[in-house]
């Protein structure tokens, strides 16, 4: 294929392969397109937790991902990499604000308890193999934190399947809720009450 045909091939979204556990594919964008539009992907990236695949030719080079989603491998802790490692198997490309309290929470627990957890190949869990888990772990309230986590991002996944709710509406949402909460904290600190 010459450098003219290949500049004729359309340099759309492909899809990629699907991950074995998670909710769906990432992103594929040839890079040409990726040069014209890697502000919005970054954007995209940082708001929905997504990663993104890079490539020529409809083969993947490289990923794009959040620093906060990166970040764990990047610490010098075991604890830390294993947490990242089953959240993304589990929670797949669950929005960033459902996967960094789990993330930080399972960071925290007893090495055996994260090896234990990594034994979960899927959730949900059956209500008789977390009644068995729950029995191996000292912290068995992070297993039913998780699996609820877990329900909560698949709800969020299936309503934007359905248009019925965007990731980055609800951020903006929060912060708006957090500024107006600092704000009327500030008045009652300034007035006393």
């Amino acid at each position: 294929m010459t450098r003219r045909d290949a500049r004729k091939v359309k340099a759309a979204r492909v899809p990629a392969r699907r991950r074995e556990r998670g909710t769906g594919p990432a992103p594929q964008y040839n890079i040409r397109e990726t040069r014209e539009i890697i502000g919005k992907l970054i954007d995209q990236v940082v708001e929905s937790g997504e990663a993104v695949l890079l490539g020529r030719r409809d083969a993947p080079d490289a990923i794009l991902v959040s620093f906060e989603r990166f970040e764990p491998l990047l610490r010098n802790d075991l604890r830390a990499r294993l947490a990242f490692l089953l959240v993304d198997a589990l929670f797949g490309d669950a929005p960033m604000h459902l996967r960094k309290p789990q993330l930080d929470e399972l960071a925290g627990l007893p090495r055996q308890d994260l090896l234990t957890l990594l034994t979960i190949e899927e959730l949900p869990l059956s209500g008789p193999q977390q009644a068995a888990l729950e029995r191996r772990l000292q912290k068995p309230e992070a297993l039913r934190r998780l699996c609820r986590r877990f329900e909560i991002a698949r709800t969020i996944r299936d309503a934007s399947r359905e248009g019925l709710y965007d990731v980055s509406e609800h951020l903006a949402d929060e912060a708006v809720t957090d500024v107006h909460e600092r704000a009327t904290y500030g008045k009652r600190r300034a007035s006393g009450k």
